[in-house]
């Protein structure tokens, strides 16, 4: 299970990454900062998952085709026949050593981080004070121009630039005032909490390694629009670069690597861009198609498979109900759910609705804890209160060739309102007198004649109680399944109308 979220997650990143390359030249053809694409590229790679995890975000890939009928489970989780569907919180040996492996390649990064730290607060305490252009900044031997530290971030500039031109130092204090004017260090620093979340993915190093350079072409620009000579600019850094001395994981500096020395200058001298307009709108397109892959890219818990032969003993196969390849498969049945809690603005409003639930049953016949994702709903409010009754129901388990398995199901709750005169409810399959089931209204066993006209604004709760659960309860009488009723005032009964399932589909079909 975890190789299979690293999977996402590296999918997601590689997606992403060659989506905010394509935005950063797009943006690039007008000159605008792009540190924010990357940034916002990065925080995609953890947000979408995360958002998936919490069922907050369905992959559209993974929604399956919904007929429209409510009586039968639409999709089924079943292992290959003979062996049982793998617990998802229990990836085995595999797992633990992936995991493992994670936590120390995080530990190592946050190990680096702190040696960086542990070097600056041992040198910040043997600089001296200088002053340029009226600001007090530190000075060290061999350090900067850079800004180091991100809370308390601080200037530091090398002895040899006291003695440089006064221009040259002014420019140099400029490029660092606009790094912490613009919280540049923050960025960085979230662009670090990116790596020690996800060591292993290289691709996220590489979104750090774009994130710095952007940082620093978009701290360029904002020194050439304040007046400075892209020349006299392109001078000092040449000649700053040759002299850094830097702490790699904690500062925002005047002059890094070769390469990006190189895309820094090349930046300041563009050349004419010919048709920028439609080399921006390509360069667009292909963002926003790299970022719906990343959108659409089936999630571990999406539920979805590519479906394997007979011939694949013991692996997970996506079936739907009746698959002839699985003759021996027993579909779960629903023993027990209580009633859903009809939002009072919406039914007073007169609003009616559906909300479509995917979840897993698991193997004592009750709804895994995290597995209820929402498919789709027609109103929001109706999502809380079908969410909060499902984790109520109580399921025979399903059997595959007489052993019990876990099994994913999905259901429609029906948010129906009532006629004026009666209380509708629904059975799975047409109702007759000959299997009408047994009502017990607040506790009383009555005759479908006898019943009386129950006002809905009465009824507290309607729960609908079938097989062994209902035997046990009733005894022979119950074989058809019990409605039971319970009215606010337990005095009051009234009269109950049974709807066949083709004129009005409701809840626990």
């Amino acid at each position: 299970m975890i190789a299979t979220w690293m999977l996402y997650l590296a999918v997601i990143s590689a997606a992403f990454a060659v989506a905010a390359f394509a935005a950063e030249r797009a943006f690039r053809a007008y000159r605008l900062p792009v540190r924010f694409v990357w940034l916002a590229a990065m925080v995609g790679t953890f947000a979408l998952p995360v958002l998936t995890w919490l069922g907050w975000f369905s992959p559209a890939s993974s929604l399956p085709v919904i007929g429209t009928g409510v009586e039968s489970l639409v999709q089924t989780w079943a292992a290959a026949p003979g062996s049982a569907i793998p617990d998802p919180g229990s990836g085995g040996v595999v797992d633990v050593a992936l995991i493992a492996c994670w936590m120390l390649a995080s530990v190592a990064v946050l190990v680096w981080i702190g040696i960086s730290a542990l070097r600056l607060r041992r040198d910040r305490a043997e600089w001296t004070l200088g002053v340029i252009d009226g600001e007090t900044v530190f000075v060290s031997p061999d350090v900067g121009p850079a800004v180091v530290g991100f809370g308390a971030a601080s200037v530091v500039v090398p002895e040899w630039l006291l003695r440089a031109l006064p221009e040259a130092q002014r420019l140099a204090l400029r490029h660092e005032r606009f790094h912490v004017a613009a919280g540049d260090p923050y960025l960085l620093a979230i662009g670090l909490g990116a790596v020690i979340l996800m060591p292993w993915n290289p691709v996220v190093w590489w979104m750090l390694s774009r994130l710095r350079g952007a940082i620093e072409v978009d701290c360029d620009g904002r020194v050439l629009k304040s007046g400075v000579s892209p020349d006299t600019y392109a001078a000092l850094l040449l000649h700053v670069s040759a002299r850094r001395h830097l702490y790699p994981a904690l500062s925002s500096a005047f002059a890094k690597s070769a390469s990006l020395l190189g895309r820094r200058v090349t930046e300041m001298f563009p050349n004419r861009v010919h048709a920028r307009g439609l080399r921006a709108v390509v360069y667009g397109v292909i963002a926003v198609a790299f970022i719906a892959v990343g959108c659409d890219a089936p999630s571990p818990q999406s539920g979805s498979s590519t479906p394997v032969g007979p011939s694949d003993p013991g692996q997970p196969r996506l079936v739907v109900e009746g698959d002839e390849d699985l003759p021996n498969l027993v579909s779960p049945e629903r023993l027990s759910c209580p009633a859903p809690s009809y939002p009072r603005l919406l039914r007073e409003a007169g609003v009616e609705g559906q909300v479509l639930l995917r979840f897993i049953v698991d193997a004592a016949g009750g709804v895994e804890s995290g597995s209820v994702e929402i498919i789709s709903s027609t109103h929001k409010g109706f999502e809380a209160p079908a969410t909060a009754l499902i984790r109520e129901c109580v399921f025979k388990p399903a059997e595959l060739s007489g052993e019990i398995v876990r099994i994913e199901v999905m259901m429609p709750i029906v948010f129906a309102l009532p006629r004026r005169d009666s209380v509708h409810v629904v059975l799975r399959g047409p109702a007759t007198p000959r299997d009408s089931p047994l009502y017990v209204v607040d506790g009383v066993i009555v005759v479908e004649r006898d019943l009386i006209d129950i006002d809905k604004l009465d009824i507290r709760r309607i729960e609908v109680v079938k097989g062994a659960a209902a035997e046990a309860l009733y005894g022979a009488r119950a074989s058809n399944g019990v409605v039971q009723i319970t009215t606010v005032n337990e005095s009051d009964q009234k009269t109950l109308e049974l709807v066949p399932v083709k004129e009005r589909p409701e809840l626990g079909n």
